[in-house]
């Protein structure tokens, strides 16, 4: 049976890159993101390679939008909650809490909404695969922006070690 990955924020940069790369390594790809057209350029890449491609367009701010679209899947192989923003990343003494909102929705909320759908199917299958990393010494603007995704993936990757992971990832 051909492994399944469910890449969220596929429709530009890493998320993109992503899906392109695991579905070349013979993966089906679930691509979610919320630019519809770009999500089709992207199935359309894919399949014209001879790959597999779903696409989801929905908002993983949304609770209700994630739980709809995603409660239904199944064989998840591999998650990859890429789905992320930076915005507003003046000093925090200029900063707009309108963009730490949307960030802290986007970035932290959102990445919770999917791993609280598709983490315990996961873990039911004994398939789970995760990876999160520290921005590092010299963070780039997005990785400012989404090191706060780390701290909940943390008892996730704890839970599963013992019997889920493969090695190499984190």
């Amino acid at each position: 049976m051909q492994k399944q990955a469910l890449i969220t924020g596929a429709t530009s940069g890493i998320g993109r890159a992503t899906a392109l790369r695991l579905a070349k390594e013979g993966y089906a790809v679930i691509a979610t993101g919320r630019r519809a057209d770009r999500l089709a350029t992207l199935r359309a890449e894919i399949e014209a390679a001879g790959g597999r491609c779903t696409t989801l367009a929905f908002d993983v701010r949304s609770e209700e939008e994630v739980r709809r679209n995603l409660s239904p899947l199944e064989n998840i192989d591999l998650l990859v909650n890429n789905a992320g923003l930076a915005a507003g990343l003046e000093h925090i003494d200029l900063g707009d809490t309108r963009d730490w909102d949307a960030m802290i929705d986007t970035n932290v909320k959102g990445l919770l909404y999917v791993t609280r759908v598709i983490a315990p199917k996961m873990v039911a299958a004994g398939t789970s695969s995760t990876s999160a990393r520290s921005p590092g010494p010299r963070p780039t603007r997005t990785a400012r922006s989404t090191a706060p995704r780390n701290t909940p993936c943390t008892p996730f990757r704890s839970r599963c070690a013992p019997t889920c992971f493969r090695p190499g990832s984190r």
